[in-house]
């Protein structure tokens, strides 16, 4: 019978390990947010770009807040 002290480093582990996959899937979206920046113009004379765009920034924010939490996650983790 594993220790209730294995238990918790094992599950420690495995918290780790998903939050280092948020974290990785965190990054892939910013570096597709970013090209998606380099190709549509923000200041477009289309109304449904803007649209987009402003939606995309919207993201992006919500993004940067989830990025800041998980490394947050990670140094609990760690410490």
């Amino acid at each position: 019978m594993m220790s209730t002290d294995n238990q918790q480093q094992r599950a420690r582990d495995r918290l780790a390990e998903d939050v280092a996959d948020i974290d990785d899937t965190l990054t892939e979206l910013f570096l597709r947010i970013h090209a998606m920046r380099q190709y549509c113009p923000r200041d477009s004379d289309s109304a449904d770009l803007r649209l987009t765009m402003l939606a995309v920034e919207d993201i992006h924010r919500v993004l940067t807040d989830a990025s800041r939490r998980a490394a947050r996650l990670r140094s609990c983790l760690r410490g």
